[in-house]
């Protein structure tokens, strides 16, 4: 089922966990206020390079709109991006959406490599590279995949649905695997504010900074 948000762009119905993918606050300004905003994306693209985790990819938005703002900081930053999604079915719900995200064509792109990857038999992993671009996604349980990852990254973007319905990406265990893959300094964002959260992330050797805005409850900002 579709939806339309108060920014005017369309988010879906997960039917798995009953929650939609976006806030109806805003689908195209929560991306931007709950993650790129809060993990400092533009400071860092400065340098050059960037490293971005995204968990989960879910229909695009927030790796778009993070390719989208880095690009107006500079052009020419190299984008390295990792995204895990459990759910396979989001690439074919990715082909029918036309956000207003000049960048999202990238994530249509992807969502039409795994196509190709799904007939080859080789649909686990799918690596896209689009000028100084390239991203990768793993298909699978983010809390195993996660383990074939050895980069470490400048943000990350923790995006679960609600705890009740996705605790496994909020556990100790998984997000002290996450700040082993984060560089010092490096800032997560996520928009659940579940009420042990603040001492897991703690516990994994991150320092809360902040609350986001925007989303289902008021997030949490945390750094390396």
């Amino acid at each position: 089922m579709k939806y339309i948000t108060k920014d005017g762009s369309f988010t879906l119905l997960n039917t798995d966990y009953n929650e939609t993918y976006h806030p109806i606050s805003g689908a195209i300004k929560g991306a931007y206020k709950r993650f790129i905003e809060p993990t400092l994306l533009g400071d860092v693209a400065k340098r050059g390079a960037i490293k971005i985790l995204d968990v989960a990819l879910g229909l695009g938005y927030n790796i778009a709109a993070a390719i989208e703002d880095i690009k107006k900081k500079n052009p020419d930053c190299i984008i390295n991006i990792t995204t895990l999604e459990k759910d396979s079915n989001v690439f074919s719900l990715i082909k029918k959406l036309n956000p207003n995200i000049k960048s999202y064509k990238i994530i249509k792109e992807l969502a039409r490599e795994y196509e190709k990857s799904k007939k080859e038999g080789k649909a686990d992993e799918i690596v896209i590279k689009h000028g100084n671009i390239i991203i990768r996604a793993l298909i699978g349980d983010a809390v195993n995949t996660i383990s074939r990852i050895s980069t470490k990254f400048d943000a990350v973007f923790l995006d679960p649905f609600s705890p009740q319905r996705n605790s496994e990406l909020l556990s100790p265990d998984f997000l002290s695997k996450i700040s082993l893959r984060m560089k010092k300094k490096a800032r997560l964002a996520t928009i659940i504010k579940a009420g042990k959260l603040k001492d897991s992330l703690k516990d994994a050797g991150l320092k809360i900074v902040a609350g986001t805005p925007e989303g289902r409850a008021p997030g949490i900002v945390a750094v390396k």
